[in-house]
């Protein structure tokens, strides 16, 4: 990752940084620019990451560090609306509190609640229209009621990509057992 490059550049050194890493790709170039401070080394405070592509800069995310932590907000944007693309909060490195994500459109898809990098309590997934496509709550990581997306990480890593998605929803009872799986498709290019 970057800060991992980060921190073999400079070792341990005091003061606020610029760090750029270009990303070559078969069609374009494009620069990743990250910027805060160190204290010994340790990042502390606001880090904010750039991309620069044809000498435009554009906030992609917006982060803070504690003691090299991960502390308090986090914020990512799609580069080329400026749009929120996700959020959450972070506690002692680990996601903690709502997380959410948008379609690029700017329309919510999911809304979560972390205990420590753990699902806990309700999840909502949305469709790209801001439309319910399931609700269910979690128990330390485990969906005990509700209906679920079956694999919610890919969906939004898909989501956020702006891609054709195929959803499994399965319904989960109180009693923790799945009682159905049906197959919905979502695509996001149709508004």
């Amino acid at each position: 990752s970057g800060l991992e490059s980060l921190r073999q550049i400079v070792g341990t050194v005091n003061g606020r940084f610029v760090l750029t890493i270009t990303t070559r790709r078969t069609n374009d170039t494009f620069d990743q620019e990250m910027k805060g401070r160190l204290e010994d080394g340790v990042l502390n405070g606001p880090v904010r990451t750039y991309l620069v592509l044809d000498d435009k800069r554009q906030l992609v995310s917006e982060e803070i560090y504690s003691a090299d932590m991960r502390q308090g907000a986090f914020v990512s944007y799609y580069p080329k609306t400026g749009r929120v693309q996700a959020r959450t909060n972070f506690d002692a490195g680990t996601k903690n509190g709502e997380f959410s994500s948008y379609y690029p459109n700017g329309h919510r898809a999911v809304r979560m609640y972390y205990d420590h990098d753990q699902l806990n309590g309700l999840c909502e997934v949305y469709d790209n229209r801001g439309g319910l496509i399931t609700s269910g709550t979690y128990q330390k990581g485990v969906p005990v009621s509700g209906t679920f997306v079956e694999d919610l990480s890919s969906f939004i890593i898909e989501s956020i990509d702006n891609r054709p998605t195929t959803v499994q929803i399965a319904t989960v009872n109180e009693a923790g057992k799945s009682t159905e799986v049906i197959e919905r498709t979502i695509n996001p290019k149709r508004r």
